[in-house]
């Protein structure tokens, strides 16, 4: 048990580490910047978009490299690639996600980093992400009944 324990503590740890790297890049790249953001979306400034293009690279060649390297995950288990199609759920919710991202000038990931840079209005897209995660299961349960699909 105390092992178990232990990986997880590491595991979050490492997931802590990550993640505050991740919010420091998208600080200090404007990503966090509802200007910038706002700039963006009107096409005015395109920096945003280069880094948008240089994180779409940089995660291709990492995952062809776990791809082609055939790299274990922890426990010496095997990553496993999958593709499935598209359905009617992932177009709604890419919808949902642009309509959100244009209104608040914020993604999930650049809220986080709002709020921790003490923008206390990114607490509404917080409680947006949060309303809209928690609500998502019982309308799709009892409504919309769209496949799910896991990710183990």
């Amino acid at each position: 048990m105390a092992l178990l324990l232990g990986a997880q503590l590491k595991q979050g740890l490492l997931h802590l580490t990550f993640g505050t790297a991740f919010g420091f890049v998208i600080s200090r790249n404007g990503a966090a910047d509802f200007d910038a953001m706002y700039e963006m979306f009107l096409f005015r400034d395109a920096h945003l978009f280069v880094v948008m293009a240089i994180s779409t690279a940089a995660t291709t060649a990492g995952l062809w490299f776990l791809r082609t390297q055939r790299i274990p995950l922890p426990g010496n288990r095997p990553i496993r690639w999958s593709f499935r199609p598209i359905h009617r759920g992932s177009v709604i919710g890419a919808l949902i996600f642009g309509v959100g991202w244009g209104v608040s000038g914020a993604c999930p990931g650049t809220a986080l980093v709002q709020f921790g840079s003490g923008h206390l209005i990114a607490l509404s897209t917080v409680a947006g992400v949060i309303c809209g995660t928690w609500l998502y299961g019982p309308l799709n349960r009892h409504v919309l009944k769209w496949p799910l699909t896991s990710c183990e």
